[in-house]
């Protein structure tokens, strides 16, 4: 990484990775051009019931973001980042995109992540589909980063600005992929985009 890049970036970068990796830009209903791996799709809570696809959205929207957040949480605070492309099997479109950024970079700045951040709350808040098994449900997610911070960026903080709050309030856009080439009603999932609510607190 240039030192360009790295002066450029760096408030950006250092903010997405101390509340979690987001693309700066809201969700959208576009079909993305990039389509996670069946892999990751984890299974809905046995208490919901199957036959209501709003709750089951809920639930496997809540608990792929779950996965995903303690994955890189254990992936950042590893030296190197290693195996870092793992994340990219619950990412899409502009998470995709700042997913490959962050990590490329970590890994060539040698930056580590230092303790541990933590989901305060997910709370689920819309969700919309059609007929084709497409489907998009927006998480609020209240991020607590009051206990980490990211060390090893060239001459820069640990965090990204000073006053910072340790509590961000971000929306994910988590979205439903149906897998046609594997026949049957198969369906992905993978976060999508995320917008950070800087006016909201949590």
């Amino acid at each position: 990484m240039t030192a360009a890049r790295t002066s450029a970036g760096l408030a950006v970068v250092v903010a997405l990775m101390t509340v979690g990796i987001a693309g700066c830009t809201g969700g959208t209903t576009d079909q993305p051009t990039q389509t996670p791996t069946a892999s990751a799709s984890p299974t809905a809570t046995p208490s919901v019931d199957p036959d209501d696809p709003q709750a089951v959205a809920y639930a496997t929207a809540t608990a792929l973001f779950e996965e995903y957040f303690e994955l890189s949480q254990e992936i950042r605070q590893k030296p190197g980042v290693p195996d870092w492309e793992i994340v990219l099997n619950y990412t899409s479109g502009d998470i995709r995109t700042n997913t490959v950024f962050v990590y490329e970079a970590m890994a060539a700045d040698g930056v580590v992540q230092e303790g541990e951040a933590r989901i305060a709350s997910i709370v689920p808040i819309s969700y919309e589909s059609d007929p084709t098994g497409w489907a998009d449900v927006v998480l609020a997610v209240c991020i607590d980063s009051s206990e980490s911070s990211m060390a090893g960026w060239v001459g820069g903080p640990s965090k990204s600005k000073p006053g910072q709050p340790d509590r961000v309030l971000l929306t994910y856009t988590v979205r439903a992929f149906p897998q046609t080439h594997l026949g049957g009603d198969v369906v992905s999932w993978a976060i999508d985009s995320a917008e950070i609510l800087e006016e909201q607190a949590c």
